[in-house]
């Protein structure tokens, strides 16, 4: 992977759960509505100053949305 560039798409792990899980609230607060369904697919990750990691995250039975989440470590 080149620096600063998205590595190759890859399925869901626990930890990109956890990611999706922490940051629902947030984001239900911004959309002002509550999903019972917040599930991560895939997701692809890029090396700046932290890692960014782009998650392709189910909402509905047949409905998917895309968000960035920044993660500093």
């Amino acid at each position: 992977m080149m620096p600063g560039g998205l590595s190759e798409a890859k399925p869901a792990t626990p930890e990109v759960q956890h990611i999706v899980n922490q940051v629902k609230l947030q984001f239900e607060s911004r959309v002002n509505r509550t999903y019972g369904i917040f599930k991560a697919i895939v997701y692809k990750t890029q090396v700046v100053a932290g890692i960014n990691y782009f998650i392709k995250v189910c909402i509905y039975y047949r409905s998917n949305l895309s968000f960035v989440v920044k993660q500093y470590r």
